[in-house]
């Protein structure tokens, strides 16, 4: 378990360093605001946070098999609670990390056109719809104050089908079905990716109440830390390789600079 955690925050150190370049190179301003320096501190945070329960419980021992044991747990809430925190900080930081990928590439998901109804008749859909809704107010089946708001949400919702979705707004489940749909996994594994991401987000929904969730143990969370690890490794090996061009750029402004100096000195 601890050494995982290590890799992890390796990994995500490496990929932040990344993608701090090739938001730079990028030169576009909603790219960089997107990944801007608070956003990836922020992804850090989260995948950093990861430590805390086990850092608190002071495991010595990677032998997930005793970990129960191992955090000296006589009340099984709290060995709930410490699943519970590590499923949060892991779904969260999945999702941080699928949005910051697409905010690489900001402009291809906004021309993906994901989300959006082609092909859809919206002027005649909408004169259908409020026809409708008159129709069940003169037979007072809906009262008026109930047809203003079908009025209003059918609005709404037809607004959200003429545009994609903004990337700041997509959850976990959207981020899962967009990776999926639009097959940016190999096709061998996409459906085990999936599942083991739908996994990890019904596993973080732990937190609501009033529905039977399921928290899992500590072998499953294992599993799925090693799994994130390995999806972090897998999108940094996509990002751009910009280094050549900051290396070019670098020398441009080194040799820029000696030209200025050189002619400083001559005068």
């Amino acid at each position: 378990m601890t050494e995982i955690l290590k890799d992890i925050n390796e990994i995500s150190n490496k990929f932040v360093n990344e993608i701090e370049k090739v938001s730079y190179v990028s030169g576009d301003e909603e790219i960089q605001q997107l990944l801007s320096e608070n956003s990836l501190n922020q992804f850090l945070a989260i995948t950093y946070s990861l430590n805390i329960p086990i850092n608190e419980a002071k495991i010595n021992n990677s032998d997930f098999e005793e970990l129960g044991q191992l955090f000296g747990f006589d009340d099984t809430l709290e060995n709930k609670a410490r699943l519970m925190q590590m499923w949060i900080s892991l779904g969260s930081a999945l999702e941080s990390l699928l949005q910051i990928f697409l905010g690489v590439y900001l402009r291809d998901y906004e021309n993906s056109g994901w989300g959006k109804w082609d092909n859809f008749k919206l002027d005649e859909t909408k004169e259908d719809l409020l026809k409708t809704l008159n129709e069940l107010k003169e037979k007072e089946i809906i009262t008026q104050k109930q047809k203003d708001t079908f009025k209003r949400d059918i609005k709404e919702y037809l607004k959200s089908k003429q545009e994609t979705k903004h990337l700041t707004d997509l959850t976990l489940g959207n981020l899962i079905n967009f990776y999926h749909s639009n097959n940016l996994w190999s096709e061998k594994d996409a459906s085990e990716i999936r599942d083991k991401m739908d996994f990890i987000r019904e596993s973080r929904n732990c937190v609501h109440s009033f529905k039977e969730r399921y928290v899992g143990n500590w072998e499953e969370l294992l599993d799925s830390l090693r799994f994130f690890a390995q999806v972090m490794l897998e999108l940094l090996g996509r990002l751009p390789d910009v280094d050549d061009m900051l290396q070019y750029e670098m020398e441009l402004k080194a040799e820029i600079e000696r030209e200025y100096y050189s002619n400083y000195d001559y005068y």
